[in-house]
């Protein structure tokens, strides 16, 4: 099975990516890995993507993307340096906030070419941004990167030094603007305004 995006995990970021990808490229084009087989099914009924497992995207898709918590990177890369080893022209995309290509490059005990991710929660509505680093990979790989997951929003590349800035702003920070509409529609509530008129109006 060779797939030009493998997708391992598929939970909220991980899910939203793999459609997103699977929307613009194809989803013939895309498997999906995930311990949760509801994720998976559910991303392959809408969209045609494979549900295989993560030493077979390890193995054998080009671009492997890591949708897995950086407190689960060890027991990953563990389970899958060997498939990787397999994979000759491999390109690994993390998006473990505050894990550095240097460290994902030992934990793989291997310099795989690196783009290294933070996507925030409205690429799932094409109104995010991906703020991203690249390293040892070659042009046409980052073209194909940028067009497939060109409908997440803003793509921007930046230095590593900043991604940490990036993940407390773009990554954090919808959650802040959430609570802030949140507090203006309970306000409006308060004032006489019904709760879906509130809600709507503070969007």
């Amino acid at each position: 099975m060779r797939k030009q995006f493998g997708f391992i995990g598929c939970g909220n970021m991980g899910g939203t990516l793999a459609r997103l990808v699977a929307e613009k490229v194809g989803g013939d084009k895309v498997a999906v890995a995930d311990f949760d087989s509801a994720k998976t099914k559910a991303i392959a009924d809408q969209f045609g993507t494979s549900v295989t497992t993560a030493e077979e995207i390890a193995s054998s898709c080009h671009f492997v993307v890591l949708g897995v918590k950086p407190q689960a990177l060890d027991s990953v890369f563990a389970t899958l340096a060997a498939a990787l080893e397999k994979n000759p022209d491999v390109t690994i995309i993390s998006m473990a906030a505050g894990v550095k290509i240097a460290t994902l490059r030992e934990k793989a005990k291997k310099e795989y070419p690196v783009i290294r991710i933070m996507p925030n929660t409205p690429c799932g509505l094409g109104a995010g941004v991906i703020a991203y680093t690249a390293d040892k990979v070659s042009g046409a790989d980052e073209e194909a990167f940028l067009d497939a997951f060109s409908g997440a929003g803003l793509i921007d590349k930046t230095t590593e030094d900043n991604m940490n800035v990036v993940t407390a702003l773009t990554g954090s920070g919808p959650a802040f603007v959430y609570l802030f509409a949140a507090a203006l529609a309970k306000g409006g509530e308060k004032c006489g305004l019904d709760n879906e008129r509130a809600l709507k109006y503070a969007a």
